[in-house]
């Protein structure tokens, strides 16, 4: 095992097995076999953080449509929880992009 950064904070060690304890949150890096399952997981501790605010840079306008798109692509079954309402169809995030469009 490599030997841990001096940066790394308590928060940030790996666990030993990543699937020893699959409900407890561990800090570190989470492996899933594919981008379905690294989804699903994302989505998963997205929910039982149930955030009131998500803060991030261009996340609006750029980010929470990648992750939108990448979830409808690999059918994931509950995209929905990006937000708090149950939705059928997929809503638009980037919506105004007039000012992206300008050609320099």
């Amino acid at each position: 095992m490599r030997q841990k950064l001096a940066s790394w904070g308590p928060q940030y060690t790996p666990s030993m097995s990543t699937h020893s304890q699959p409900d407890q949150e561990s800090g570190g890096v989470d492996v899933e076999p594919n981008e379905r399952a690294l989804l699903g997981r994302f989505l998963t501790r997205l929910h039982r953080l149930d955030p009131d605010l998500i803060v991030g840079y261009d996340l609006w306008g750029h980010q929470l449509d990648v992750i939108l798109h990448r979830l409808l692509a690999n059918r994931v079954a509950h995209w929905h929880r990006l937000g708090r309402l149950r939705r059928s169809q997929a809503f638009q995030i980037n919506t105004n992009n007039k000012v992206n469009d300008i050609p320099c």
